[in-house]
């Protein structure tokens, strides 16, 4: 999908065919350091704002959704979506970005007043690495989705 290539791209680069990390250090066990990928949605499916249903498609993938009971789960050509952070999405670029990043949060604010950005940002913690459900606590910025 899409989006999901761009936000990937944040954390690897394409050299000589071979991908490599960009920008974003490894974590230091001990060390409270976070990396943190703050991506906004306007532009996903043509604009429309995403529901609940399809940005938890996109972090966690379809097959993910089907077993927490959904009912309208995405594919590409009859194959189920892989999520950002699903061990089913291969390459390269894919395990770089679940090693490296602790939270990936989704804003999709259309308005500037006070708290919007607030409201319209969702947070999901990696749970392939140690302490990324703990760094929700505090964060400023939107609300933890399961």
């Amino acid at each position: 999908m899409k989006v999901q290539s761009k936000i990937v791209r944040k954390v690897a680069i394409k050299r000589a065919g071979i991908y490599t990390p960009h920008k974003f250090p490894a974590p230091v066990p001990g060390v409270p350091t976070y990396n943190v990928v703050l991506a906004e949605t306007r532009g996903f499916e043509g604009g429309e704002k995403p529901n609940a249903e399809e940005v938890c498609q996109l972090v966690w993938g379809a097959q993910h959704y089907i077993s927490q009971g959904g009912q309208f789960p995405y594919d590409i050509d009859g194959i189920l979506l892989a999520g950002l952070f699903d061990k089913a999405k291969s390459g390269t670029e894919a395990q770089l970005f679940r090693e490296r990043i602790h939270i990936l949060a989704l804003v999709n604010e259309r308005e500037f007043g006070e708290d919007c950005v607030i409201q319209q940002t969702f947070l999901f913690p990696n749970v392939f690495l140690q302490g990324s459900t703990a760094a929700l606590t505090g964060f400023p910025l939107g609300k933890p989705v399961p």
